[in-house]
Formats: structure tokens, C-alpha cells, sequence
């Protein structure tokens, strides 16, 4: 195999630079290295409603949080819609001057909301100071529920903040530095084969490289590629969130069923002052227009769980 002695060194060169770099990059894990937290609340709704609201929570512990470029998506289509503007009333970035939403899926079940705190004229905007636990929200999502039938099963919509690849995620401080970033490495072998020779006296040096990915190859090189990602081990913590679209007659709204807790605890709320029901909706099984729950409501739902009797009609 022939090789070019300037290719020999420089490789061995090479691969001893690119070692001391990618040690020189790796930092000491700090003792406590969160920097960001993202909680989505968990809601319920009812078929046919509109503008749920969803809030979006944000603890930022390390940083000052200056904008952000995030994206959250539906895991299924078939119970809900995501509107194409958010709620910011009373938010963290409530006095933000930049905001923009967009929408890519057009069954509308993703959401990417881009902020930022200053637009770069007088006066500045300061953006979420730190530490900052998340009691506020930082916005609040607002979701339309598709009319579906009690016979529908599966009545959760997961809503997932969406972490890979990195170009999904941003968010950074007042200098535009990212926050909740990892370097990582890995070592990446090149393989090249000479598409032309050089004639003798010269016959060892190669005037034309090519890179391939499979042999035969004359010639390789070993070097590390760093790529960043948002790092979810150490440094972000994401809970997602969901709608629950409750069923008719599901007054507790905790099992997606309806059995004697429903009916113990609609007894215990019409006539003992206990818990409300989950919903108002789920509860008023007799469809009384102004939803006023009472004896009713108790009776057609024990004929439900007893009886299979009279029918079920929520309003």
C-alpha cells in the first residue's frame, strides 16, 4: 500500500493535538449542575372544550433566562388541538417585548413558541432572574378539545417539550450564551484512497486524495468531532404534561371509570358539602341546562352503575 510519508507524521501529529483538546474541553461536573427545570401541568377536559388552558412552568436555578426557542408537540391527533397563540397574561414574560408562535403540523398538534425579553431599544427589558423556582407560569398553553364519544378508550393526550436534536431546544441568558448544554465528544476515523499518483521519481506522493467510507483505502486519519445536546441527565429536567378528556358520569375523574366512588363521592358533595366533582360536565349526568347537580343526578347514575338504565346525558 502506498502512503505518503507528509500524510504518516501529520496523522501522529493529529491524533496527539486532537487528544489534548478534547481533554482540555471536558469540565469538572459541578456539585450541582441543574440549570433548568420544565414542568407542564397535568389538566382534564371535556369533549367538545375549547381553550384549555395548559401552564407551562420554568425554574431557571443557575442563570438568568433572557429568551427562548421551544417546541411542544401532542403525542396523538384524535382528542385535541393546540391553538396558534399563547397566554401570557400574568406570565414571566407577561412585559417580554419579542414574541412569536408557529405552528409546522397541519393537524395543528405542535406549538413553537420563540421569546425574548428585549428587542434591543431603550428602555431594557430585563429578562427571569435567577434563582427562580417556577410558581409562575411561564406561559400558558391553550388547547381545543375534539368532540369525542364516550366509547373513545384511550382519553389522554400527552404534550411533550421537545429536547433532540438540540436545533429544537434553545434557551440563554442576557449574552446569548445556551443554557442547559453538554459538549460531548466522539472520535471519528477518516479513511482516503488516492485517485492519482504522483509518476516517478515521485510515485509515493498521492496528488489527489478521496474520502470513502469502505475499503480499500490508502490512507486514514483519527480525530474527535464535538457536537453539543440538551443534557437531560444533569443540567435539564423536563416533566411533560397532559389533557385527560374525562368521560360522562366520571365525577371523581381519577380511574376513567364510573363505579361507586363516582356515585359516593356526587352523594357526598350534593348533600354532605364534600370534594366537588372533577367536573361539572362529568357530574351533571341528567343534561340539566344550568348544571345544577342534586337528587337527579344521583339517581340516573346509580341506574348506570346498578342497572344499566337510564341514559347518561351531560351538559
Amino acid at each position: 500500500m502506498k502512503q505518503s510519508g507528509i500524510i504518516r507524521s501529520v496523522r501522529g501529529w493529529f491524533v496527539t493535538v486532537a487528544l489534548g483538546l478534547a481533554l482540555a474541553w471536558q469540565t469538572a461536573p459541578a456539585e450541582d449542575q441543574l440549570e433548568l427545570v420544565f414542568d407542564i401541568a397535568d389538566v382534564i377536559a371535556v369533549p367538545g372544550e375549547t381553550g384549555v388552558a395548559v401552564p407551562v412552568y420554568m425554574s431557571n436555578l443557575q442563570d438568568t433566562v433572557e429568551g427562548f426557542d421551544i417546541w411542544f408537540v401532542l403525542a396523538n391527533s384524535w382528542l385535541a388541538t393546540l391553538q396558534p397563540e399563547v397566554d401570557t397574561q400574568g406570565s414571566l414574560i407577561g412585559g417580554w417585548e419579542s414574541l412569536l408562535e408557529q405552528q409546522y403540523t397541519p393537524d395543528l398538534i405542535d406549538l413553537k413558541v420563540m421569546a425574548d425579553a428585549d428587542n434591543g431599544l431603550p428602555p431594557l427589558v430585563p429578562g427571569i432572574g435567577y434563582p427562580q423556582y417556577g410558581e409562575t407560569p411561564l406561559f400558558v398553553i391553550m388547547a381545543d378539545i375534539l368532540d369525542i364519544d364516550d366509547s373513545v378508550t384511550e382519553r389522554t393526550v400527552p404534550l411533550v417539550l421537545r429536547t433532540a436534536p438540540a436545533s429544537n431546544f434553545s434557551v440563554y441568558n442576557e449574552i446569548s450564551m445556551p443554557l442547559g448544554l453538554s459538549l460531548d465528544s466522539v472520535l471519528d476515523t477518516a479513511y482516503f484512497r488516492c485517485e492519482y499518483w504522483a509518476p516517478p521519481p515521485d510515485e509515493g506522493i498521492c496528488l489527489s486524495w478521496a474520502r470513502v467510507s469502505t475499503p480499500p483505502f490508502d490512507s486514514m486519519s483519527v480525530g474527535w468531532d464535538h457536537y453539543s445536546w440538551v443534557d437531560t441527565v444533569e443540567k435539564v429536567q423536563v416533566s411533560h404534561g397532559s389533557i385527560h378528556v374525562l368521560r360522562c358520569g366520571d365525577v371523581n375523574g381519577t380511574d376513567d371509570k364510573i363505579n361507586l366512588s363516582d356515585i359516593t363521592q356526587l352523594v357526598s358533595y350534593v348533600y354532605l358539602d364534600g370534594d366537588p366533582p372533577a367536573s361539572l360536565w362529568a357530574a351533571n349526568v341528567s343534561g340539566d341546562v344550568e348544571q345544577r347537580l342534586n337528587l337527579s343526578d344521583i339517581t340516573v347514575l346509580v341506574s348506570r352503575v346498578y342497572l344499566d338504565g337510564l341514559p347518561m346525558n351531560c351538559q
